[in-house]
């Protein structure tokens, strides 16, 4: 499945239509919003394609059980990032 990466009003990405099982039924939602966490514990929304963005996907890959190998994460109708076994990898190191 391919999921698109959007940004929010106030320039955070998120993913859009992927649903997250970590809330009660009643506050789930189905967008994803990207958040990089650091060492010291701290977290912010990602808002740049980059490591960040990178290191989030990867993190989400992990932890959502609705991700799979094989799914793809589109930006501007590009896919940029894809599952390969349990790495979430730029598709132009995969293509190269």
């Amino acid at each position: 499945m391919d999921y698109k990466l959007e940004r929010n009003s106030q320039g955070a990405f998120y993913v859009a239509e992927l649903e997250y099982d970590g809330m009660p039924t009643s506050l789930r939602c189905k967008n994803v919003l990207l958040l990089v966490r650091y060492k010291a514990g701290d977290c912010d929304t990602v808002t740049e394609d980059g490591r960040a963005m990178h290191e989030a996907l990867y993190d989400l890959y992990q932890c959502n059980e609705h991700l799979k190998d094989g799914d793809t994460f589109s930006l501007n109708g590009k896919i940029v990032y894809r599952c390969k076994g349990v790495h979430v990898h730029l598709v132009d190191d995969l293509d190269s």
